[in-house]
């Protein structure tokens, strides 16, 4: 099964925070995600907390992931799924800012099969292709953010 990227499909944008925090995610920055990602959880109620909540769980468990913590990413991206599962399915979802939720949890899901299998056969069984990255739609115009190998060098 092919992966699929996320999207975010609104007429409204998405917060300027989410917009960075999803560029980090896309760059495989999971801890600075984390931290932009805490800004807007913060002060959010209700099931958009839950929402900031589940992404920040999912970016800190492929954050440990990198780290060599398999037990640790399997735990949060768990949970992490669980929560966005649960937005998806609540009256504010299946979108926030545009962001496409069925879609995430379905590259979440995409991600987390593996994952727990390279936790019982270690690290070298994950393809770290597998990690979900997130797009944007913007004015009927779909605009990928550029991932770490994409991204170009700030002036």
């Amino acid at each position: 099964m092919a992966w699929r990227s996320p999207t975010i499909h609104s007429p409204t944008p998405a917060p300027p925070k989410l917009i960075e925090a999803i560029a980090q995610f896309n760059r495989g920055e999971f801890f600075a995600c984390h931290e932009t990602l805490e800004e807007l959880w913060m002060p959010a109620s209700g099931s958009v907390k839950e929402f900031y909540q589940g992404l920040i769980q999912v970016a800190a468990g492929l954050h440990h992931l990198q780290r060599g913590n398999l037990a640790g990413a399997v735990a949060l991206v768990r949970r992490g799924r669980t929560r966005l599962e649960a937005f998806n399915r609540s009256p504010g979802g299946p979108s926030h800012g545009g962001l496409d939720v069925p879609a995430l949890v379905a590259s979440v899901d995409a991600c987390l099969g593996p994952l727990e299998a390279a936790a019982v056969e270690g690290i070298k069984g994950f393809d770290r292709a597998l990690i979900p990255k997130v797009s944007l739609k913007r004015f009927g115009a779909e605009r990928r953010l550029p991932s770490s190998s994409e991204a170009t060098e700030p002036d």
